[in-house]
């Protein structure tokens, strides 16, 4: 739902193009579809991020290059790999080489280079030209995606929302990790390995339906929430996270929202132990996702806030 991107600096300098004014159009192309659902590699530590502010102050980059890395960091959507190669990379196709190493670290979705660098890696699928992202099969990919209603393949779609994002909140009514299929909802804040730089949580759930025993949950007082809750606090607490928890008197769809992007989830959170059981998550523009935040606020007024609390 969130893609990681290798951008090799070559694309940002007006020569690599037939025209400057194509340059713009590339770029602006490019900015549109980045800080709607992804996360750029910033290569060795950091250092490719400094190549191309050295770019910037020799005007070697296309003016659109520069807003382009302004709201990336702005957005928080540069994510620091660690160096792969002995030497620090000189020419575009040592980036390149670079982006293609630090897969050993973590898989990137694919690396978008200039015609001239994409042309001396034809086999490789990874790689595509900013002038053929539409041709790229990691390109092409939807807003919706398939998969089973299990903990690993939630982890697998929500990894770089839960491994960067700065504020991730969780919206799904029944909550309960009392109940078996929330069980495994721990395992979510246990991918959460950042305790320098934890992300603000949020839980949002309802006090509608009926538990396993019939108890309906809009009789529950705070006391019950707050114990139905606490079994996810030993893990907070090891991740050094806090979860701020709103129970609602009612609403219906579930969401994941964050600052780098939102999800809708057609099933929320719960697991089944049936293989076939499957479910679709969708992903929201940048309005839709901003309108569902809104949604939420405490004081929104769309949904009654019954109980607020802190966990751990």
């Amino acid at each position: 739902m969130l893609a990681e991107y290798a951008l090799i600096p070559d694309i940002f300098d007006a020569t690599t193009y037939s025209d400057p004014e194509v340059c713009d159009i590339r770029l602006q192309y490019l900015k549109e579809a980045l800080l709607e659902s992804a996360v750029i590699r910033d290569l060795r530590d950091g250092e490719w991020v400094s190549y191309l502010k050295v770019w910037l102050q020799e005007g070697r980059c296309h003016p659109r290059a520069k807003e382009l890395l302004k709201k990336l960091a702005q957005q928080k959507r540069l994510c620091r790999a660690p160096a792969m190669g002995d030497k620090a990379p000189q020419t575009g196709q040592d980036w390149c080489e670079e982006a293609i190493a630090s897969q050993q670290w973590r898989a990137l979705q694919g690396i978008i280079t200039s015609s001239a660098i994409a042309a001396a890696y034809p086999k490789d699928p990874l790689i595509a030209a900013i002038d053929k992202l539409s041709s790229a099969h990691w390109w092409r990919q939807g807003h919706s995606v398939r998969l089973c209603k299990r903990t690993v393949d939630y982890l697998q779609h929500l990894q770089l929302v839960l491994s960067h994002a700065n504020s991730i909140q969780i919206i799904d009514p029944f909550i309960d990790p009392t109940q078996r299929h929330y069980q495994e909802l721990w395992k979510l804040f246990d991918a959460i390995q950042r305790p320098d730089l934890p992300p603000a949580l949020e839980l949002h759930l309802a006090a509608k339906g009926t538990d396993r025993d019939d108890n309906s949950r809009r009789d529950f007082p705070l006391s019950a929430w707050q114990f139905r809750l606490s079994g996810l606090s030993h893990t907070l607490r090891q991740r050094s996270l806090q979860a701020e928890v709103f129970v609602w008197d009612n609403f219906h769809d579930r969401y994941v929202i964050s600052d780098l992007v939102g999800i809708n989830l057609n099933g929320g959170l719960d697991v089944n132990p049936r293989r076939e059981e499957r479910t679709t998550w969708n992903r929201l523009s940048r309005e839709a996702r901003d309108d569902v935040q809104r949604e939420f606020l405490p004081n929104a007024g769309q949904h009654a806030l019954l109980h607020r609390f802190s966990l751990p």
